[in-house]
C-alpha cells in the first residue's frame, strides 16, 4: 500500500504573526546599528575634536617634532570630551582607542608635562598656587578616572605608568639635590620619607585620589611611593659608594641607610647587588688602583672598604666579591709587605692604619685563618650578648663566601692577600735589621702581640747580637779610652775622644746586607775604628770584624745660622761628606765622590 504525505493546511493568522516578528526583529537590529554607527560617530568625532591642534601649544624642548599641550589646554580638552561623550561607555571607549591611536604619543606627552606642572607646584609649598593647581588636578583625575584613563596604582592604566613616572622624576630630583654628598647625618627617614609624607601623599590624596580615598588606595600608593623613594636613594648612594668608604667611619650612618633600603628590595636586590659590585669596582679602578695612590692609601681605603662592606652585608659575600681587584692590585706591589709590616711596628708611620692593626683583641698572625676552605659551620664562635642570626638577603645573591669567619679580622683579611705569614715575618725581620743598626728605640714585646711568639722566635738571635754588642761596646770603649788618653799624653795632645760604638752580628741568622766601599772621614774617626776592631781581635780570638762603614747613624753638633751648636742625626757617609767641609768651603760633586771612594 503505498504511503502518502498529507500537507497540512497552514492558517493565515499564523502567517501574519511569523512576519510581524520578524519585521520587528529586524528593525531592532536596525536601530541597533544606528545607535551603534551614531555612537561611533559621535566617539570619533569627538576624539577629532580632541586631537586638533590647539591655539596656544609649548614646545617641548626635548622633542621639537612633538607638541605638548599646556595645562590648561589638556584640562579644557578633557571637559569637553567628557561633555561630548556624556559618560556614555561605548562612546568613550570609541573615542579612546580612536585618540590613543592617532597621537598616543602626543596625548602621554602632554599628560607627563602635565602631571609635572602639579607635583612642581607642590613641591614649590606655595600655598595658592597648590590649591589652585591641586583643585584642578583633582577634577582632572575625576574626568580621567569617568574615561577609564587612570586607576589604582597597581593597575596598568592608560595613564598610570606615565603619572609614575613623573612621581620618579621628582623623587630623584629631590633625592638627589638633598642629599648628595651628606653622609654624617640622618637623611632617608628624617627628610625623604617626611617630604614623601608631606608633599607626594598630600597630592595623592588631595588631587589624585580628591573622593575616593579609602585606606586600601592610601596604602597602595604609601608602598609605591617607599619602593620609588627606597630606589632612588639606593642608586644615588651606590654611586657615592667610594666616596662613603674614604669617609668613613664618619660616614656610617649613610652605609647604614643604604642597607636599610636594600633591604626593602627582595626581588630586586640582585639587580642593586649587580650594580653596586660594577658600579664600586669601576670606582676602585679609576680612582684608586693606579700608581697614583701610594700603597698606605691604598691600605687605608681597603680597611674602610671591609668594615662598610660589613655593615651592608654580614655574611661577607658583597666583600669576598668587591675585594678581589683590591687585592689583586696589592699583591703585585712590591711594598705592601713593607707597609702593613711598617704599620703593625711604627706608631709614627702606621697612622691610621696603625691603629686599627692594634685595636683591642686582634689575634696573633700564626693564629689567624686566611681562607674559606677550613671554615666550618660547626666552629662557632661564643655567643655574645647582642648575637643575631646572619642576614640571608645578599647571600640569595651570590654563591660563594670568602673567608666569612675572618670578615671582621682586618689583619687577617691583609695577610690573606698573600695567603702566608711567611713574607712578613721575613720583612719584619728587614725593619727589624734596619731599625737596630739605625740605633733606633724598639718594642719588641709589642711586635710579638701581631706575628705570635714562633716567628718572633727568629728575631731572638739577631736582639741577643745587640745585648752582646752593648757589653762588648762598655768594654772596648773602657781599654780605647785608656790607650787613647795615654797616646794623648805622649803627644800633648787632647783634643780626641774615643766615639766607636759598634753593633756586632751574626751575619747568618740577619738579612742579607750589602757591603759598600766607604772612606770615613775625617780620619781619627777611621784609626778609631781600626783600633776597634783590634781590641776586638783581642777580646775575641780568633773572631774578626768585617766592617759594614756606611751603615749605622752619627750624632753630630753643627752650627747653622747660629752661636749655638744643633745636633743632627745622620747617616756614616752624610756624616763624611759634612766633615769635608771643615777643610775647604767648596767641593764639587765629582772631587767629593773621589774622596768618599
Amino acid at each position: 500500500m503505498a504511503a502518502s504525505l498529507i500537507h497540512p493546511k497552514m492558517n493565515t493568522n499564523d502567517e501574519d504573526d511569523e512576519y510581524n516578528n520578524l519585521l520587528l526583529s529586524w528593525k531592532e537590529a536596525r536601530r541597533s546599528m544606528e545607535t551603534r554607527q551614531k555612537l561611533q560617530e559621535r566617539g570619533i568625532l569627538a576624539a577629532q575634536a580632541f586631537l586638533q591642534p590647539a591655539a596656544t601649544a609649548d614646545d617641548d624642548d626635548d622633542d621639537d617634532e612633538t607638541t605638548v599641550w599646556s595645562a590648561e589646554v589638556l584640562e579644557d580638552k578633557i571637559d569637553q570630551l567628557i561633555h561630548s561623550l556624556k559618560g556614555d561607555p561605548k562612546e568613550i571607549n570609541v573615542a579612546t582607542t580612536k585618540i590613543f591611536v592617532h597621537g598616543r604619543r602626543m596625548v602621554l606627552d602632554s599628560f607627563r608635562h602635565y602631571f609635572n606642572f602639579l607635583l612642581e607646584g607642590r613641591q614649590a609649598r606655595d600655598d595658592n598656587i597648590d590649591d589652585e593647581a591641586e583643585g584642578r588636578g583633582q577634577k582632572m583625575f575625576e574626568n580621567l578616572r569617568i574615561l577609564g584613563w587612570f586607576s589604582r596604582p597597581t593597575d596598568s592604566s592608560r595613564l598610570q605608568r606615565v603619572l609614575m613616572q613623573s612621581l620618579h622624576s621628582v623623587i630623584e630630583k629631590f633625592v638627589e639635590e638633598r642629599c648628595a654628598g651628606e653622609f654624617e647625618e640622618p637623611l632617608f627617614e628624617d627628610v625623604c620619607m617626611e617630604w614623601k609624607e608631606s608633599v607626594l601623599m598630600s597630592f595623592i590624596r588631595r588631587a589624585v585620589l580628591g573622593n575616593e580615598v579609602n585606606d586600601d588606595s592610601i596604602a597602595e600608593w604609601n608602598h609605591q611611593l617607599n619602593l620609588a623613594i627606597s630606589e632612588s636613594f639606593c642608586n644615588l648612594r651606590i654611586g657615592e659608594l667610594f666616596d662613603i668608604i674614604t669617609e668613613f667611619p664618619e660616614s656610617e650612618i649613610a652605609v647604614s641607610e643604604l642597607r636599610d633600603s636594600l633591604a626593602r628590595f627582595h626581588t630586586g636586590m640582585p639587580y642593586f647587588t649587580k650594580k653596586l659590585q660594577n658600579e664600586l669596582n669601576k670606582s676602585l679602578r679609576n680612582r684608586l688602583l693606579h700608581p697614583g695612590a701610594n700603597t698606605n692609601q691604598i691600605l687605608d681605603v681597603y680597611i674602610s672598604l671591609i668594615k662598610t662592606m660589613g655593615i651592608l652585608d654580614d655574611t661577607g659575600v658583597l666583600l669576598g666579591q668587591v675585594s678581589k681587584p683590591v687585592q689583586s692590585y696589592l699583591r703585585n706591589r712590591s711594598d705592601t709587605v713593607r707597609c702593613i709590616c711598617t704599620s703593625l711596628t711604627d706608631e709614627e708611620s702606621g697612622g691610621d692604619l696603625y691603629e686599627e692593626l692594634r685595636r683591642q683583641g686582634v689575634k696573633p698572625l700564626e693564629q689567624a685563618n686566611y681562607g674559606s676552605d677550613n671554615d666550618s659551620d660547626d666552629e662557632i664562635d661564643d655567643p655574645q650578648e647582642h648575637w643575631q642570626p646572619k642576614s640571608t638577603h645578599i647571600r640569595t645573591t651570590l654563591s660563594s663566601v670568602e673567608g666569612s669567619k675572618n670578615k671582621n679580622d682586618i689583619l687577617a683579611i691583609l695577610v690573606g692577600i698573600f695567603g702566608s705569614i711567611e713574607l712578613f715575618v721575613e720583612e719584619y725581620r728587614s725593619l727589624l735589621s734596619d731599625k737596630l743598626l739605625a740605633n733606633v728605640s724598639f718594642d719588641t714585646d709589642k711586635d710579638v702581640h701581631c706575628f705570635g711568639e714562633d716567628a718572633m722566635h727568629h728575631c731572638e738571635i739577631m736582639m741577643k747580637d745587640l745585648d752582646d754588642s752593648r757589653r762588648i761596646n762598655v768594654n772596648i770603649s773602657s781599654t780605647a779610652t785608656t790607650a787613647l788618653q795615654k797616646s794623648q799624653m805622649i803627644s800633648g795632645c787632647d783634643n780626641d775622644e774615643f766615639v766607636i760604638d759598634a753593633t756586632i752580628i751574626s751575619h747568618v741568622f740577619w738579612p742579607s746586607l750589602e757591603r759598600e766601599s766607604l772612606k770615613i772621614y775625617p780620619t781619627h774617626i777611621q784609626d778609631q775604628i781600626v783600633q776597634y776592631g783590634q781590641e776586638f781581635a783581642k777580646l775575641k780570638n780568633p773572631r774578626r770584624l768585617v766592617w759594614y762603614q756606611q751603615l749605622g747613624s752619627v750624632e753630630l753638633e753643627l752650627f747653622v745660622d747660629s752661636d749655638r751648636p744643633q745636633s743632627f742625626t745622620c747617616s756614616p757617609l752624610q756624616a763624611t761628606l759634612i766633615s769635608h767641609f771643615e777643610d775647604r768651603e767648596c767641593w764639587t760633586s765629582s772631587d767629593l765622590a773621589n774622596e768618599t771612594g
